[in-house]
């Protein structure tokens, strides 16, 4: 296997947040990156664990795009729940195993900040 190949995928819950789910991506080198999504966290899990995982094992995990549009297109006519909620947390996840192979933040992989702060709400 390839040292940046995907070799395992891991889900993670916490009790005190039951609809929040985070994905640990690991390569076959130790590297991992984190992904989360909030919602629908048992069907999420699932979907991962059942669809994207044999699809993701063994793949490069640098070619981020191409998983992205890959498991998009495998959604068909009704994928705009659970689905887009995985894709979501495995891109994160991926970029964030990028950014820290390179030792870079993430926001310069998608083209540097564009404001110097962001307001919070909660």
């Amino acid at each position: 296997m390839r040292p940046d190949a995907i070799a395992r995928l891991t889900t993670l819950r916490s009790g005190s947040q039951p609809n929040l789910v985070w994905l640990r991506i690991e390569t076959a080198d130790g590297a991992t990156g984190l992904g989360e999504t909030y919602g629908s966290a048992e069907a999420v899990e699932a979907y991962v664990h059942a669809t994207a995982a044999p699809y993701l094992l063994g793949q490069r995990a640098t070619d981020i795009e191409r998983h992205w549009w890959t498991l998009y297109e495998a959604w068909g006519p009704s994928g705009i729940g659970v689905e887009s909620r995985a894709l979501s947390m495995i891109d994160v996840g991926l970029w964030d195993l990028l950014a820290r192979r390179l030792d870079v933040p993430m926001v310069d992989l998608w083209g540097g900040a564009v404001r110097s702060s962001v307001p919070a709400y909660n």
